[in-house]
C-alpha cells in the first residue's frame, strides 16, 4: 500500500511540475529562450564544422575541437543576451529593435568567440581551427535563433483565426 502512495505522490508532483513548467510566465519563457538558444547555438557551430568539411567531419576535431568551439561560443554568446535582455521579450510583440538587438550581441559575441580562437591557437585543441566555422556558425546562430524569436509572431499573424484579445476594432 505504501509503494502505490509513493507512486501516486509521484506522479501528481510531476504533473504539478510539467503543469509549473508549461505555464506561460516570465520564468518558463525566459528557461525556454535560454535551452533554445544553447541548443541552436551549438546545432550553428555542429552545422558550421559539418558544411565545412562536407559532412565527414575529421577525427581530429571530434577530439575536443568541436566540443570546445560549442562551449566557448556559448560563454561568450549567453552573457551577451542577457546583458541586451533578450531574454526578457513577450513572443507577441518581437520587433525589428529585437532582431537588431540579437544581431549586435551576436556580433560581439561571435567577434569575442574569434578573438579567442585567435588567441588560444597555441592549444592543441584550436591549433587548426578552420575560421570559416566561425563566419558560418555566425550566421546559423543569427538564422536559428531570429526564427526562434519570430516565430511565434509569424505564427499568430498567418493564423486563421486569432484571440479576441489580439483583434482590435475601429
Amino acid at each position: 500500500l505504501t509503494c502505490q502512495l509513493d507512486k501516486i505522490q509521484c506522479f501528481l508532483y510531476g504533473i504539478f511540475v510539467m503543469r509549473y513548467l508549461f505555464e506561460q510566465t516570465f520564468f518558463t519563457r525566459t528557461l525556454f529562450f535560454i535551452a533554445g538558444d544553447i541548443l541552436l547555438i551549438s546545432c550553428a557551430v555542429f552545422l558550421a564544422f559539418f558544411l565545412r568539411f562536407e559532412g565527414q567531419i575529421p577525427e581530429i576535431y571530434w577530439n575536443g575541437t568541436l566540443y570546445a568551439a560549442i562551449l566557448l561560443a556559448l560563454a561568450c554568446s549567453i552573457p551577451l543576451f542577457f546583458r541586451f535582455n533578450l531574454f526578457t521579450l513577450s513572443w507577441r510583440h518581437v520587433s525589428t529593435r529585437d532582431v537588431l538587438l540579437l544581431w549586435r550581441a551576436l556580433t560581439i559575441g561571435f567577434l569575442l568567440f574569434g578573438s579567442l580562437v585567435i588567441l588560444l591557437k597555441g592549444l592543441p585543441v584550436f591549433a587548426q581551427f578552420p575560421r570559416s566555422v566561425l563566419v558560418m556558425s555566425y550566421l546559423f546562430s543569427f538564422l536559428f535563433i531570429g526564427i526562434l524569436r519570430l516565430g511565434k509572431r509569424i505564427f499568430l499573424q498567418l493564423s486563421p483565426r486569432g484571440d479576441a484579445s489580439e483583434k482590435t476594432s475601429v
